[in-house]
């Protein structure tokens, strides 16, 4: 029986038709099996980083090894190290299926990209930021983190200088802007602003008003 030998290389697939007696050819797929999982700067892991993107990819001859690419949809190149899972579907001509789940690994650090530094690490603007939310073809400049995160960090932190998650608002809050003769109450239940000017010398209470309103 034909079975398919699989090597994971970044995100590259190397398979090959292990059937010599037979000469069975196979047809196989390459399917997302869930979220892609990366590390960041401080070690720390994030998953739902979105899904590699397969396809059926035809036939494979036996004895005939096939390496196909796989696409994982940023622009955030450089500076990735991560694990996507896939499943590995092949068939055979009497339609027998047969998965295969595994794990792709990938690491686009410079130093492993470029260890010698001929390429990337000669670009006039590189820069070695030791940080990972820096871009370092840029001078270390912040990256754009909703892309990076897939939009679940999307706000960058010039304190920590880190992407990170953007506080879900109140269900509701107040914010009071008072002036010389005017007191301006802001009032804002998730999506619904309201807005009331009132006297300085009305007695409502801010609480019984947002009731009111």
């Amino acid at each position: 029986m034909a079975h398919l030998m699989v090597r994971l290389t970044d995100l590259h697939v190397s398979l090959s038709n292990t059937d010599s007696d037979k000469k069975e050819m196979l047809e196989y797929s390459i399917r997302s099996d869930g979220t892609c999982t990366i590390n960041v700067s401080d070690a720390q892991m994030v998953d739902n980083m979105g899904r590699v993107m397969g396809g059926d990819f035809g036939f494979i001859e036996a004895g005939v090894s096939d390496t196909v690419s796989l696409i994982w949809p940023t622009v955030s190149l450089y500076n990735r190290v991560g694990i996507c899972p896939v499943v590995i579907i092949s068939t055979n001509a009497k339609n027998d299926e047969f998965h295969l789940k595994q794990l792709i690994k990938f690491d686009t650090r410079f130093d492993i990209i470029d260890p010698e530094g001929h390429t990337f690490k000669k670009h006039k603007n590189y820069k070695d930021c030791k940080n990972w939310d820096k871009d370092y073809l840029k001078n270390c400049t912040p990256v754009n983190c909703e892309e990076r995160y897939f939009g679940l960090r999307s706000f960058y932190n010039e304190t920590s200088e880190k992407c990170v998650e953007v506080a879900r608002c109140a269900d509701a809050y107040e914010v009071v802007l008072t002036y010389p003769s005017l007191s301006i109450l802001i009032v804002i239940h998730s999506s619904i602003s309201f807005m009331t000017i009132l006297p300085m010398n009305a007695s409502i209470h801010v609480s019984s008003l947002a009731k009111a309103i």
